[in-house]
């Protein structure tokens, strides 16, 4: 009887160190994929005329412990090309500050699937401000994973120095307003990066 226990026992630990281990992502270099990848702003005009715009360039990866996001900021698509324009020169002031970076300290256990609380810092147009959020984390397929905003981030204009372009693309386009705070999702996908076989 006793040696049927042993067993048994031994049978559970091995069963529970392979379930600990198939949920622990494999310690791996990580890139974001851009073609799959895209941050959602969400601009009001005319206090209740929402419209939804793009970033679409990104890349970017992920260490194991460090998340870093590059964001080009002439990918702005609000649909409408010389709004777009506008918002390159005017807002972001592209021709001085053509990306904003995004960044974060992250376990590994970050990639796991289910939802994790973190703080990233953006960087852009020179200044730097942290938010916390809540992401959640899927498996698209083996070794894919897709992180995206369990909530709205909420990202003023002040924060960046972005005010006064606000109120030029107002005074262009003949508004009387345009909200100074976007709410701001995102959906990143990461992969495996090559090793340096490329393999």
């Amino acid at each position: 009887m006793k040696t049927k226990n042993f067993h048994l026992i031994v049978v559970t630990a091995l069963m529970l160190a392979l379930t600990a281990c198939k949920q622990q992502p494999e310690a791996k270099n990580w890139r974001v994929i851009p073609s799959e990848s895209t941050i959602y702003l969400v601009t009001t005009k005319k206090l209740h005329v929402a419209e939804v715009m793009r970033l679409t360039d990104l890349s970017g990866y992920y260490d194991g412990q460090h998340f870093r996001l590059e964001i080009r900021l002439d990918s702005i698509d609000s649909g409408i090309p010389l709004r777009d324009e506008r918002m390159q020169k005017h807002l972001f002031e592209t021709d001085q500050h053509p990306q904003a970076v995004l960044k974060a300290e992250l376990p590994a256990a970050t990639l796991q699937t289910g939802k994790h609380k973190v703080v990233f810092t953006l960087m852009m147009h020179g200044k730097e401000q942290e938010y916390p959020a809540e992401i959640w984390v899927s498996e698209l397929a083996r070794d894919k994973r897709l992180v995206s905003l369990v909530r709205p981030v909420l990202v003023r204009a002040e924060d960046f120095d972005l005010d006064k372009g606000i109120e030029v693309l107002a005074s262009l386009a003949k508004l009387v307003n345009i909200s100074h705070t976007v709410p701001v999702t995102a959906e990143i996908v990461l992969q495996p990066a090559p090793n340096k076989t490329g393999k």
